[in-house]
């Protein structure tokens, strides 16, 4: 009988050990989905990876920044697909000169009221820091949404209509916190849509 219990509790205590092994992951992320993000990585130099907890469904999204003198800056979102698998769900476009002179340290994320947006920003080659800009990529919306400043003047690659104004919102706010560490221009938040 002894024996007999002393391979339960074994068996039991190897259980609870399994399981508790696995609880560290329930919150975080597993190697083998670190792995597939690994996957997706882009052939372009790495410059920063960084994960983040989505706040709309609670699960580890990455973002990753690029360079390369083809597409400058890009970054990519890769995103939780299913219960276990992930996917590329987003790849910015060319990001405009306004963006070019930066660092890994300019990719972020900011929260917003219901989900985490993605930050990076920039300065304009010798323009710096009276040309800068931001942009805010927004994955409920599937959309980035930009604003340059320009010697004081804001323009927004985006009509800010009152069913975008929080992203507008937020989007001033970056662009001030960085206009706090430049020159201190004040930008302004006018509606000006970017030419296209």
């Amino acid at each position: 009988m002894k024996g007999a219990l002393t391979t339960l509790f074994v068996v039991v205590c190897s259980t609870v050990a399994i399981a508790h092994a696995e609880r560290p992951f329930e919150d975080g992320i597993k190697p083998t989905q670190l792995a597939q993000i690994a996957q997706m990585l882009p052939g372009a130099p790495i410059y920063s990876i960084r994960l983040f907890r989505e706040k709309n469904n609670g699960r580890i999204s990455a973002t990753v920044l690029t360079a390369s003198k083809k597409t400058g800056w890009q970054i990519v979102l890769i995103s939780p697909q299913g219960l276990d698998r992930y996917r590329k769900s987003w790849v910015s476009a060319k990001l405009p000169e306004s963006f070019a002179v930066s660092s890994p340290e300019a990719l972020r994320t900011y929260g917003l009221t219901d989900q985490e947006g993605i930050v990076f920003a920039g300065c304009a080659p010798h323009m710096c820091p009276d040309i800068f800009s931001a942009m805010l990529y927004v994955p409920t919306q599937h959309r980035a949404f930009s604003g340059t400043c320009d010697n004081g003047e804001t323009t927004y690659s985006f009509m800010p209509t009152a069913a975008l104004q929080g992203y507008k919102t937020a989007l001033d706010d970056i662009l001030q916190e960085i206009d706090r560490h430049g020159t201190q221009h004040a930008c302004s938040s006018g509606t000006r849509e970017k030419e296209k």
